[in-house]
């Protein structure tokens, strides 16, 4: 006979009765039942009211006949359960079953951990090295990537909050501890999960969690990497000193506050843009601060050192005068590369040189907003203009 169908909404719900453990009078049922791996997807026909159903009465195979007992009702009890999918014949290219909402949930959490820099179908180098896995490839792999995104994901959700082990494991049966276990301490340990400036995890990182005493470790430099270095060693047990150079911490990362004329304003002098804020542990950081986060848009409007906005014809014509004396450059390279090799400058040598031949802003705001665009222009190569070559600085 055919076994009774699953018509819950969620294609992997487990069907228990009410003492928690599976029965069923058809033999095959209870094969079914008793199988480890999670049933096939139901078809695209099934039906979609999830109230209890009888089982059918099991038909006669056999040359002795058996009368059929009463039907039994069986209750369901929802449980969601994320593993076992992804290498699943069903979803092949001739058969594509319609998409629940477990299986949408699914792809929502593997893109939240491609965000991070997890690859979607494989592991990691680190995860490699950390045996998360007993075998490289098939099953379990494929399932302890599902569980390490979905960790991932409920974390991601709520990042003011401590994940713990036992969160972590209410949407996953209990069969595949072992794998939550193995993808939650990655996480934890490499820091993906459970770190930052929430109340509740300061307060959980301010001792060892085992209470073990490790070795001695010594972080050279108290930049955001080596404090947060630090604070995660310490939670591990081991005894950190941080040496560093400056009276300060925060390396390249500071603020200073500017008064002037009843008014407070803050400048950064290092680092003050995130690119980019999936997988971004500022982002995490600034969620759990509150602070706001503004877009930086392609159209952005500047300011003279009085706070008035610049004059939009004129910035419009600074812009294409710097524009043009790129142009120059790299007409200025192409000739020195086809007529005399081996031959260079450096770049803010020959923009310096083509502006004053060009008398290229010779205005006070005009040179203001020159210099804007040539600032810009250092910053977008992480060096001054005079240490970057000019026929090879684009490259």
């Amino acid at each position: 006979m055919e076994p009774p169908r699953d018509t819950s909404e969620n294609r992997n719900d487990v069907v228990f009765d009410d003492d928690s453990s599976p029965k069923n009078t058809n033999p095959e049922d209870q094969e079914i039942s008793n199988a480890t791996t999670v049933d096939p997807p139901i078809s695209d026909t099934q039906d979609e009211s999830s109230d209890p159903i009888p089982d059918e009465p099991p038909q006669n195979t056999t040359s002795n006949p058996v009368e059929p007992g009463p039907p039994v009702r069986r209750r369901r009890r929802r449980k969601r359960f994320f593993t076992e999918l992804i290498a699943n014949s069903s979803f092949s290219k001739n058969h594509r079953p319609r998409i629940s909402g477990i299986a949408e949930e699914m792809d929502t959490e593997a893109l939240i951990a491609i965000s991070v820099g997890f690859p979607a179908d494989s592991l990691t180098e680190e995860e490699i090295e950390a045996n998360v896995v007993s075998r490289i490839g098939g099953q379990e792999q494929a399932n302890y990537i599902v569980v390490r995104n979905h960790i991932l994901a409920r974390w991601r959700s709520n990042v003011s909050d401590w994940l713990t082990r036992q969160h972590a494991l209410e949407a996953i049966r209990a069969e595949h501890k072992n794998i939550v276990d193995a993808a939650y301490n990655f996480l934890f340990e490499h820091g993906y999960i459970n770190f930052g400036l929430a109340p509740a995890v300061k307060e959980a990182k301010l001792k060892s969690f085992d209470g073990v005493e490790r070795a001695n470790v010594v972080i050279v430099g108290a930049g955001l990497s080596g404090l947060v270095a630090a604070r995660q060693l310490i939670f591990m047990g081991f005894k950190v000193v941080i040496l560093e150079g400056r009276t300060r911490p925060g390396r390249r990362v500071k603020t200073r506050t500017v008064i002037g004329d009843g008014v407070v304003a803050a400048a950064d002098l290092g680092g003050c843009v995130l690119t980019g804020i999936n997988g971004n542990p500022f982002g995490v950081l600034a969620r759990q601060m509150g602070l706001p986060l503004h877009k930086v848009r392609d159209i952005s409007p500047l300011c003279l050192p009085d706070g008035k906005a610049v004059d939009a014809d004129v910035d419009s014509r600074i812009e294409v005068s710097f524009n043009k004396l790129l142009d120059r450059i790299c007409k200025l390279r192409h000739s020195m590369i086809e007529e005399v090799k081996s031959v260079d400058a450096p770049l803010g040598t020959a923009l310096e040189a083509f502006r004053n031949v060009y008398k290229v802003a010779e205005d006070s705001q005009e040179s203001m907003l020159l210099n804007w665009h040539l600032a810009n222009l250092d910053y977008a190569n992480a060096s001054l203009m005079v240490n970057l070559s000019m026929v090879y600085w684009d490259q």
